[in-house]
């Protein structure tokens, strides 16, 4: 399923095109969704209008690369949505296809309309020379890290054992050839997927705590008992538990809060707020039997804002392709500025013929105003909460009761008023202009204006100038601290100049000297004490094993009376608190790493089993298998350490811990069979 999902007609969209005309309309939908067991729980729905509209390109203008997923962003961060489009650029002419074979493309359509009319430029590289990665390449965007440069979770690139993992574009530049950089599954401290595998990735939050968590919908290769390859159809998800400036991921989680009823033969989704509720919903391209349908997953999130995927059901207008037409993955977005969600298809069916499709969310309708106003001066115009009194063009948009927006473009004249009594203040530098006369100083003035537009007046201006104001402050803080002034917060050393505004809306311009110290946290060995290299701190050791403070080990350095493990509390000068790393401790003057060197482990990959070789003097007295995060998965006894089975470990990187005599040595093992 996933090879015709990728590979299915995309050479060229000719081949679709071709295909398209032969073919005959010979497939009722006619009651199709009631046979599907799904429920029209909602009376939203949308409306088709059309292919390949707002100048949308699925091909390039020689009809190549034939696009099969779209996103929208705002990249060029002008107020609008763009349009990015992904797909196969082509395949080489090879016997045996793999995914060196396999050429990608991403090319953007700049949006030149606003967010209620979208019209999009012709479509062009992303940028030259994009760093594909050596895999499939189904990404989805996002500010992960805030900076105002969009970035790409991408899925999925091959690391050197040919298993699939997920990579984070950091983005950090917009122009040149070098503009992310791309971070992978071990320093994203999520797990790989074995060959065979394919996952969609969206971003979004989910949780609803303000950052954006990954969420993978596909298929996740595996083996069943007998030996036989399995594609099982599974959502994974994993919590950004980071900063607002450093995501951090936990997971994988397989289909959570409720998603596991939602599996079907293939599950590709999209996330993003379908029903106005304040949540993120899911939208899921599905195949039941031969037919694909689009479903919708929705969210009644709990009351702490965890999702809960509680009712799955068909949307009204969305299309069904059969055995011989062509849906791909939905993305959503609102385009034309009415504050729902509406959906963009790439399809191929009988009734629409082939190209992008639009199909409107009729949720909310569209609601954009025209209001042109005259008034005298002193007057205003109220739109919404807000108030108007100055000549110029406005865009007021608010959300209604329904969470729709309404729009009402303003176009504003003022004419003088008559006779009127005006107080007025500004910021000094500015300056106020009436009928052509220009005041920049605090005074009382009367100014005559002539005008046949029934505004005519003598104004009695009464003028008043706010100074602005500079202050300076130097602060010290510790690595870690947020420093705030204003609405912007600091985490870095520099000289920072932050704009404020008084009561009276004047400039009040603050210089910042930010000073963030970072202590040392290293400890060094010498014989049998251990010594923290920062000097003149506060000090407390600390015992990595009991996890206690050491009584009266408070001073720089300390020297342990047994072995173990221990680690040292610091305080600097500047009251910034750290903690060092865990240190092992051995009361001997043997070398450790001698010992190490005399436990070896064959064979080392391994796919059946491994045998432990002890050539030092001592007694081996435990085994004990870890996974990378330190959990023990296995114990051995020490007379059993020959042709140690691994059919029940995963594929991947273990940690063995041996102990020796007194001495613990630790050996990495790599595991290449699938396990359960």
């Amino acid at each position: 399923m996933i090879k015709s999902l990728l590979f299915y007609d995309m050479n060229t969209s000719e081949s679709i095109l071709i295909k398209y005309r032969r073919m005959k309309n010979k497939i009722l939908f006619i009651c199709f969704i009631s046979l599907l067991g799904f429920n029209n729980v909602y009376s939203q729905e949308f409306q088709f209008k059309g292919n390949n509209l707002f100048g949308l390109e699925i091909t390039t203008k020689d009809t190549t690369n034939f696009a099969i997923k779209s996103m929208f962003y705002d990249v060029d961060a002008d107020g609008d949505q763009d349009a990015i489009l992904i797909g196969i650029s082509k395949r080489d002419s090879v016997k045996y296809l793999s995914f060196e074979n396999i050429h990608y493309f991403i090319d953007v359509q700049e949006n030149i309309g606003d967010r209620w009319h979208p019209s999009f430029k012709t479509r062009k590289p992303f940028m030259n020379n994009f760093p594909y990665p050596n895999g499939y390449f189904f990404p989805s965007i996002g500010d992960l890290n805030h900076d105002g440069m969009p970035d790409f979770i991408v899925s999925s690139g091959i690391d050197s054992f040919r298993n699939l993992q997920t990579l984070y574009y950091e983005r950090k530049s917009i122009t040149g050839n070098n503009q992310f950089n791309i971070i992978g599954a071990d320093s994203l401290e999520l797990n790989v997927f074995l060959e065979g595998s394919f996952f969609m990735p969206d971003l979004a939050d989910m949780d609803m705590d303000g950052d954006l968590d990954i969420l993978l919908s596909g298929y996740q290769s595996g083996i069943d008992t007998s030996g036989k390859e399995l594609q099982e159809p599974i959502f994974f998800y994993a919590k950004n538990i980071g900063t607002i400036t450093k995501p951090k991921f936990l997971g994988w989680y397989p289909n959570p809060y409720g998603l596991a009823n939602a599996i079907n033969e293939t599950q590709l989704s999209t996330v993003g707020d379908i029903d106005n509720d304040n949540d993120n919903d899911i939208l899921s391209l599905t195949t039941v039997d031969t037919f694909k349908v689009i479903t919708f997953l929705q969210n009644n999130h709990t009351p702490n804002g965890k999702p809960n995927f509680d009712n799955f059901s068909t949307l009204l207008g969305l299309p069904v392709a059969g055995k011989e037409e062509s849906l791909y993955p939905p993305s959503l977005v609102d385009i034309d500025g009415d504050g729902d969600l509406d959906i963009f298809l790439v399809q191929a069916l009988n009734s629409t013929g082939v190209g992008i499709g639009y199909y409107e969310n009729k949720l909310c309708a569209t609601n954009f105003v025209n209001v042109s106003r005259s008034i005298c001066y002193g007057d205003s115009v109220k739109i919404g909460n807000q108030v108007f009194k100055s000549s110029g063009e406005y865009f007021v948009t608010f959300e209604k009761s329904n969470h729709c927006d309404s729009t009402v473009h303003l176009s504003l004249l003022v004419y003088p008023a008559y006779l009127q009594n005006q107080q007025r203040s500004i910021c000094q530098g500015e300056e106020y202009t009436i009928g052509g006369y220009t005041f920049n100083q605090t005074g009382i003035y009367q100014i005559k204006l002539n005008s046949s537009n029934g505004c005519d007046s003598i104004i009695d201006l009464n003028l008043i100038i706010h100074p602005k104001f500079t202050s300076s402050l130097t602060k010290s803080l510790c690595t870690g601290e947020v420093f705030t002034v204003g609405n912007q917060t600091f985490t870095q050393n520099g000289q920072y100049e932050v704009k404020l505004q008084t009561i009276f809306g004047c400039d009040s311009i603050v210089n910042a000297i930010l000073t963030f110290s970072t202590p040392d946290v290293g400890v060094t060995q010498s014989q049998n004490a251990l010594t923290a290299n920062l000097s003149g701190a506060k000090y407390q050791w600390f015992d990595c094993i009991s996890l206690t403070d050491i009584d009266g080990a408070t001073g720089q350095s300390y020297t342990p009376t047994k072995n173990g493990k221990y680690s040292v509390k610091l305080t600097d000068g500047n009251n910034c608190k750290s903690v060092s790393a865990c240190y092992d401790f051995v009361l001997t003057g043997i070398d450790i790493q001698l010992i190490s060197n005399q436990i070896t482990i064959y064979p080392n990959p391994t796919d059946d089993y491994f045998t432990i070789k002890n050539s030092s003097e001592y007694p081996l007295s435990s085994v004990i298998i870890k996974n990378n995060i330190g959990q023990v998965i296995k114990m051995v006894k020490p007379n059993l350490i020959e042709k140690i089975g691994t059919a029940d470990l995963q594929g991947g990187m273990y940690n063995i811990e041996i102990t020796v005599g007194q001495w613990k040595v630790t050996k990495n093992l790599v595991v290449v069979n699938s396990g359960k």
